[in-house]
């Protein structure tokens, strides 16, 4: 009797064995397959070649939602965001991406850093490609530079650092940022854009990353204004003290 219950028990373990390796492989498959149907999507979207980055780049695999990082030639060193979504129980999948946020880039960042330079003067721009958030959908190779500007779900957002002898006045503050703002609706740039007075003329001339604030810590700075426009070019938040 004894001896049945052992090899009664040893027989359910294997079993449990076996539906765990066969689970594992299957999630392991699907994961594959789905990073392949990324890939396949981008690259029939955009018609050109990507490839999945061999370094962690599955951030997350949940039951529904599967985000890679891949990368192409005519980007070098430029990890592009792909997610996968399941709907309806897995019947069926939606694809989104930010590779215009990527090949934008530069003339984003530029285009901030002239309306920057002709509102303040000597400043400088903190633009980043946002890493974990994605474009709207409907964009597509075909979409220009002054499209993706105008949308506000590219998710623009820049940084103003101004030098520690720029003026602090409220009066400055307020017009400064009205300037910019219109100079931004002016050139239907739908984006956040915070402005600051840089304290420390050491994290004027480093800070290159949104993440760099960290590195050097609140005190490196003090808030001179924000704004954030929506699609249709509206101001739906300001600060300026």
């Amino acid at each position: 009797m004894k001896d049945r219950r052992i090899i009664k028990f040893l027989g359910a373990a294997a079993l449990s064995c076996v539906i765990l390796i066969t689970g594992m492989t299957g999630c392991m498959r699907r994961n594959r397959m789905s990073t392949k149907d990324c890939i396949s999507y981008m690259e029939d979207k955009y018609g050109i070649d990507f490839t999945l980055i061999d370094d962690n780049g599955i951030n997350e695999v949940t039951t529904s939602v599967l985000e890679i990082y891949v990368q192409c030639s005519e980007y070098p060193g430029k990890k592009i965001l792909v997610m996968e979504e399941r709907l309806n129980g897995g019947k069926q999948l939606v694809f989104h991406d930010n590779f215009l946020c990527v090949k934008y880039h530069e003339q984003t960042k530029a285009a901030a850093e002239q309306f920057a330079s002709e509102v303040y003067g000597e400043c400088r721009v903190v633009c980043d490609v946002d890493g974990s958030d994605v474009q709207p959908d409907e964009f597509d190779g075909t979409t220009s530079f002054e499209e993706f500007c105008a949308k506000r779900g590219s998710n623009i957002w820049f940084e103003v650092l101004l030098p520690t002898d720029h003026s602090d006045s409220d009066s400055d503050k307020e017009n400064e940022l009205k300037k910019m703002e219109q100079k931004c609706i002016d050139n239907r740039f739908a984006c956040i854009c915070d402005v600051y007075y840089m304290a420390d003329y050491d994290a004027y001339n480093n800070i290159k990353t949104h993440t760099d604030f960290m590195d050097y810590g609140s005190s490196c700075y003090s808030v001179a204004g924000k704004f954030l426009l929506d699609n249709d070019f509206n101001v739906t938040v300001e600060t300026w003290r």
